[in-house]
């Protein structure tokens, strides 16, 4: 039955990659799939080792995901599909509260092996687009509120290098100047990040290649209607119906990355290595 599960997952993660490479987006009979499967695993194994176990080990995972589903979507970092992959996951995975359960260990995974995926995504954006990105972030450094809030942080790299250099912590001295250009080479990466939402990721095109979830950045109005909001939190298929009966000729949206493959980056990891967390502490 594990092994029944692991290749479900597998092959979901497979087809939302592609899926979400080519048309970023990931499809919802997809996804519900994987949420069912999970459900309907978790009752034929109850009943077959006559235990409540998996149902409540199914529920906690999908629990358990929902929450943090829920977090990523509202805060803007993931999109509808992202969220309910990993209820999918975590309904026909299963979870404890235990740090070497192996959704808990997924979990802390895919925090890690995001991060590291969106960077190199970045990059790799960059390096296509460097004329116009070089061109972005001088005029981004050169806006009066970041031009002053550059100066105040090489201001206090400075101070703070000088303090660790005269300070008497001797072998904690380089770890300390380490943590201080980090400090200093997040400002630099948060510009990087606008540029590169900026140049590569805000787009205007017709309704028509509008998907459900899409998330449009302005206001569309027709005459005092509101049609779609920026605020919302993508577009719906009733209102991309509007905006096409309409006529609206584009509508600004801003595309993410796709981010399904760093789950299944993850996932892969998870099943080989376990818990990169618990690894780093041994």
């Amino acid at each position: 039955m594990a092994l029944l599960e692991s290749s479900i997952v597998f092959i979901a993660l497979v087809i939302g990659t592609f899926t979400d490479i080519k048309v970023r987006e990931v499809p919802d009979w997809l996804n519900f799939s994987l949420i069912g499967a999970g459900f309907g695993i978790a009752v034929i194994s109850s009943i077959v080792s006559f235990s409540y176990f998996p149902i409540i080990s199914s529920l906690t995972g999908f629990g358990l995901a929902f929450v943090i589903s829920i977090l990523m979507f509202y805060s803007g970092q993931w999109g509808g599909g992202d969220a309910k992959m990993l209820m999918g996951i975590g309904a026909i995975i299963g979870a404890s509260f235990s740090l070497n359960d192996f959704f808990v260990a997924f979990v802390f995974n895919l925090t890690l092996a995001g991060a590291v995926y969106g960077l190199l995504w970045g990059f790799g954006l960059g390096f296509i687009h460097r004329k116009n990105l070089g061109e972005e972030m001088i005029k981004l450094l050169t806006k009066t509120k970041i031009a002053k809030a550059r100066k105040y942080v090489v201001l206090t790299t400075v101070v703070l290098v000088l303090i660790v250099i005269i300070s008497p912590f001797g072998d904690l001295k380089i770890p300390l100047l380490a943590l201080v250009f980090l400090l200093f080479s997040t400002f630099y990466l948060w510009i990087y990040v606008k540029a590169i939402e900026k140049v590569c990721m805000i787009k205007k095109i017709s309704p028509k290649k509008l998907t459900d979830g899409d998330w449009i950045i302005e206001d569309v109005k027709i005459g005092k209607k509101v049609i779609s909001k920026k605020a919302d939190l993508g577009v719906s298929k009733e209102q991309i119906a509007e905006l096409i009966k309409k006529n609206v000729k584009s509508v600004t949206i801003k595309t993410g990355l796709p981010f399904i493959p760093s789950f299944l980056l993850a996932y892969i990891f998870t099943y080989f290595y376990g818990n990169l967390f618990l690894l780093f502490l041994t």
